[in-house]
């Protein structure tokens, strides 16, 4: 038999994607997360963070520095949205 499987929403399919992209090397590609959750990230909390040394935005790629890799559950409360 085949278990039930529940719908998971447009949103947490983005931010699932979010977690888990930021982890790897390569990071995200921003157009992919927008058209997954329907919404713009946040460029004010992006500038913040790439002030802080904590992402790096390469183009429409988001990936996290050295810092932001030791950081990264802070770095991710600031980028999903409430």
């Amino acid at each position: 038999g085949e278990a039930l499987r529940e719908p998971i929403l447009r949103l947490d399919q983005a931010n699932e994607f979010l977690l888990m992209g930021l982890r790897l090397k390569e990071g995200i590609n921003i157009d992919r997360y927008e058209n997954l959750s329907g919404k713009p990230l946040n460029p004010n909390k992006i500038n913040a963070l790439v002030e802080l040394n904590m992402i790096n935005v390469d183009g429409r790629i988001l990936s996290t520095t050295q810092t932001g890799r030791v950081l990264l559950n802070a770095v991710l409360r600031e980028l999903i949205p409430d």
